[in-house]
This record gives structure tokens, sequence and C-alpha cells, in this order.
């Protein structure tokens, strides 16, 4: 018995000296220590859009030698095209650019709107009765429920009606009447400027003409996807 306890308080000194050898072990972290978001640490990027990869950027298409032109107007768009093809021919590049022009039809004579169309109508016969012709009470736009005495291209014609008129004991006025129309017009560039005696007698016909401009307004057009834009280069 006796050997036999020695043995087990020798076998359990081996053990506790054994233990006492082993390391400890290591504790590892989940993931890196967190990072204090200061003005240091933190990067803004510029604020600029993004473009795709299919987006392009814009280049300017006038020369740096190139002049700039207005060709027009044209109020029929055959002849704009043929006019655009003769631009081509002449070494031009041009772009279409559409739009409205207000023109003078004649001088109305006339008397201001009344409160009704029935006073319109009233006052008009009153003139009839009185031996005036040409008249009719305006029935639509701001001079709704006036009373037309005439429209005249000519200031002789009108001088006389006015005249007629005051014999009467009728205070007329007058204003210009204007109407609106689709126009076409050609914005043309190139180094080599064409001059009035240029241009084709199909053009000249049509009453357009050449007028410098300034060549941004060209490259205003072109980045708006203006129509009928074509280059000769």
């Amino acid at each position: 018995m006796k050997y036999l306890f020695l043995l087990l308080v020798l076998a359990n000194v081996v053990v506790f000296v054994a233990w006492l050898r082993v390391p400890s072990p290591q504790v590892v972290p989940e993931g890196p220590p967190e990072r204090a978001l200061t003005a240091d640490v933190i990067v803004l990027e510029p604020l600029t859009p993004r473009r795709d990869a299919g987006d392009q950027v814009p280049t300017r298409v006038v020369g740096e030698g190139d002049h700039c032109m207005k060709l027009g107007p044209f109020y029929s768009p055959a002849i704009a095209e043929q006019a655009g093809a003769w631009s081509e021919r002449a070494g031009l590049s041009h772009v279409q650019s559409p739009g409205s022009e207000t023109f003078k039809v004649g001088d109305w004579v006339y008397l201001p709107p009344l409160e009704s169309r029935e006073a319109a109508v009233a006052r008009a016969r009153e003139l009839r009765d009185m031996g005036i012709d040409d008249i009719y009470v305006v029935a639509s736009d701001e001079f709704r429920n006036a009373v037309a005495l005439g429209l005249y291209s000519t200031e002789r014609g009108v001088r006389q009606r006015l005249e007629y008129l005051q014999q009467m004991g009728v205070q007329a006025e007058v204003r210009d009447r204007t109407r609106t129309r689709e126009v076409i017009n050609l914005y043309v560039w190139g180094e080599q400027v064409p001059q009035a005696g240029d241009l084709p007698a199909y053009i000249q016909d049509e009453g357009a003409s050449l007028e410098a401009v300034d060549c941004q307004r060209i490259e205003e057009l072109h980045e708006g996807a203006a129509i009928g834009y074509n280059s000769a280069a």
C-alpha cells in the first residue's frame, strides 16, 4: 500500500508539471477593429454626373478657321433641301433650323371692341345705313366685337379710307395686321465664305439671303439635335 500511494502522488506531480508547460490559447478577433470616422479618414468624391459607356462627350462641330452664316428663310421644305445639297457641293456643312416668322399683311382699319356682340352688330348696321360698306364684326382673338372697316395693302388706300370715314363722322383706328408662317433657316459653315452672288437662282427667287452669325449658334443647334445636320467633311 505504501508503494501504491507514492506512485499515485508521483503521477499527480507529473500531470501538474505537464499542465503548467502547455501554452495559453490565443484569442482570435472576429474582425478588424472599428475605425473612427473622422475628417482625416473620410474621402469625399466630387459630385460629377456619371456617363454611361455609350455616352459621347460633346465635341465642337465648327472648326477654328470656319466662317458661320445663316441662309434663309425658306418657305418651301423642298427648296431648303436643295439649298442644303448646294451647300455640300460648295464644301460647306449645314444644319436646318425650323421656326416661324410674323409678317405684315396690311393695315387694318377698325373701331375698337364694344362691350358685347349685340352692340357691335348694332353699330355695324348703323354704318351700313350710312352707306359705308366693307364692314364685319370680329368674332375671335383679342379684338372680339370690334368692327372691321377694311384691310389695305398701301398707305394710300388707308389714307383714303380714313378721310372718307371722317367725312361720315366716324373716327376709326389703324393697326398692322400680321400673320405667322413656318420657315426653315439653314446655318452653314466652312473655310470658304459664299457671297450673295454665288447663290443659285432658285435660292434667290425664294427670297433667302446670307447673313453672318456667331458660330456658337450652330454649336447650340447641333447639341440640341437640330434636324437635317450634314457635313461635307
